[in-house]
């Protein structure tokens, strides 16, 4: 039997030590979660409370339950609601922030963030930070990333950047849905914005930002401005009800000028004026597409007729009552499942129906094409149980 060196079980130890080193740092068990509200022993019963006692990496889970505070965040954590519809953080209508980032890395999910004069959330001078599927309503603006000013003499600051705000829903905002000042490197992506005072997203001196796939309903001016804002990226996003869809201008005065933005592939919904902007070298390019109001007139009207004409032909089947209705719930369930995404105009009336009762996004079509299928279901069945 040939013997196996010494060199093999010298460089298999290493590698076991090292497996267990490695083990030891990703995998390390020294972040703690911190609890609030529910019934265990030695919840927190306030937020502020559990993160002031948290360190760097903690996590602080919150339950469901309305808590009235204001919460300041100087460490990477991870704050967790349970339930975005019902873990909420009130502001009490008051002119603090309700919740202030001035760290990097920390994540912020699953909360309604409700009822302040000044921000729902605050990002300033910190990086690489998340906020993501919460609920923002009744506040001065929704998210604001800006920078912090580290010298008040020299006024020297930090820029806020690489943060990701991703599938919120933002609504009934007394300013900016989402606003970056002086901002860098961020993304904003799948937010759901509606009914903002003054725009949904506003750029303001902020560079290379990518704006992608969100849907900004009723701002009073403005869906996306860009102000002395260049090389961001702006794609696919629908905006609806607006004077203006995307604006842009450069503030000469401080020699600051918007421009090299890619603007391509947006949906404009009922707006007055798609593009308005003063800068330079832009590329406009994709499918930017302009779909007026009266579309959704025609779309349920459209579907009415249809429906009639489905009425009116069961005159001439020869069968019973039962496969007569089988037959009409056929037709209108493959109308429903199908038509609205073989045609923009029924695809964009429907998921703006579905926006208006709170079903956001992707899923306002998921729910149209299973209503179809369903009721496609029941007809068939009723035709061939037809007795």
């Amino acid at each position: 039997m040939k013997k196996i060196p010494i060199n093999f079980y010298i460089i298999f130890l290493v590698f076991l030590l090292s497996i267990t080193i490695l083990s030891d740092e990703v995998y390390s068990t020294d972040n703690n979660c911190f609890y609030v509200g529910g019934t265990g022993n030695g919840n927190y019963s306030t937020i502020q409370n559990a993160i002031d006692i948290a360190s760097s990496g903690d996590t602080v889970y919150v339950y469901p339950g309305i808590y009235y505070e204001t919460i300041n965040i100087k460490k990477t954590l991870n704050l967790v609601g349970e339930n975005k519809l019902t873990t909420i953080i009130d502001g009490g209508n008051g002119y603090q922030t309700i919740i202030e980032i001035s760290a990097d890395f920390t994540e912020v999910s699953g909360f309604t963030i409700q009822n302040a004069k000044a921000d729902g959330i605050g990002i300033s001078g910190s990086d690489f930070n998340i906020i993501k599927n919460n609920i923002i309503k009744n506040t001065g603006s929704g998210i604001h990333i800006s920078i912090n000013i580290t010298d008040y003499d020299t006024y020297e600051s930090e820029n806020s950047s690489n943060n990701n705000i991703s599938e919120n829903q933002i609504f009934d905002i007394k300013q900016q849905g989402i606003h970056l000042y002086k901002s860098h490197y961020n993304k904003i992506f799948s937010n759901t914005i509606d009914q903002c005072g003054v725009n949904g997203i506003f750029l303001s001196l902020s560079n290379n930002n990518r704006i992608n796939g969100n849907s900004i309903t009723e701002s009073n001016q403005t869906g996306i401005m860009l102000a002395s804002s260049s090389k961001n990226i702006i794609l696919e996003n629908t905006i609806e009800t607006a004077p203006r869809g995307i604006y842009e201008y450069s503030a000469d005065s401080i020699g600051q000028t918007s421009e090299n933005n890619t603007i391509s592939d947006n949906t404009f919904i009922n707006i007055d004026e798609q593009f308005d902007y003063n800068s330079y070298d832009d590329i406009i390019g994709g499918d930017n597409t302009l779909v007026f109001e009266i579309f959704f007139y025609i779309a349920p009207i459209v579907i009415i007729l249809l429906l009639l004409f489905v009425l009116w032909r069961q005159k001439t089947w020869e069968s019973s009552r039962r496969t007569k209705i089988g037959n009409q719930l056929i037709i209108f369930g493959v109308l429903f499942a199908f038509l609205p995404t073989i045609l923009t105009s029924f695809y964009l009336y429907f998921i703006n129906m579905f926006q208006q009762l709170g079903i956001y996004g992707k899923y306002g079509s998921y729910l149209t094409l299973v209503l179809g299928i369903i009721v496609i279901i029941v007809g068939e069945y009723l035709r061939k149980n037809d007795k």
